[in-house]
């Protein structure tokens, strides 16, 4: 679907369609399920808007549009918070995901529930190692291995050379494994 095809319905087809998508891109990006779910609104918002008034690049795919905004969005929303981070002592230190994702995994569980808990603490671990990689390596090793996008489109979605793409992911994942691997030490 490329972004001329305007409809009436586009609010409900955007949502139908990318939704999910969106919001697992925000949420690698944020850590945070909440700042990920007011991400992902804004992006939906902001492309219904460049639809509607025909300020959208038609060169590019819907959700490699989509994508695009939510990056931005996720770099100006970088600017605006505070150089340091503070922390509510009534709030728990690991945050609580989604209600309905939690009803999810119960109903999707896996026969061995050490297994689960083992998944659950590796997918903690690849969001944690995303967050400390810097935003440049982030963004691209986040479209390449976790959507599956190509470095060309890639390369469009971030407005760069597919070299520069190809050598982000490259150092992106290096910057993952020295994490990853300094996790799995401290375990030990």
């Amino acid at each position: 679907m490329k972004i001329n095809d305007k409809s009436d319905k586009i609010e409900q087809i955007l949502s139908d369609k990318y939704s999910k998508k969106v919001f697992n891109i925000a949420y690698y990006l944020t850590g945070n399920y909440h700042d990920a779910q007011d991400l992902a609104q804004e992006a939906f918002i902001k492309m219904i808007l460049a639809i509607k008034t025909g300020l959208c690049d038609t060169n590019l795919s819907i959700d490699s549009y989509l994508y695009k905004i939510i990056r931005n969005l996720y770099i100006d929303s970088l600017r605006k918070k505070p150089k340091v981070e503070i922390l509510s002592l009534d709030e728990p230190l690991n945050e609580i995901e989604g209600e309905g994702e939690k009803m999810e995994l119960i109903k999707s569980s896996l026969p061995d529930p050490e297994s689960v808990v083992e998944k659950k603490i590796q997918e903690d671990n690849v969001r944690y190692a995303l967050k400390q990689i810097p935003l440049e390596y982030r963004m691209p090793v986040i479209l390449c291995d976790i959507e599956g996008y190509s470095y060309k489109e890639i390369s469009k979605i971030l407005n760069c050379l597919e070299g520069t793409v190809r050598s982000r992911i490259h150092r992106g994942r290096k910057y993952l494994i020295k994490i990853l691997s300094n996790i799995s030490g401290e375990k030990k």
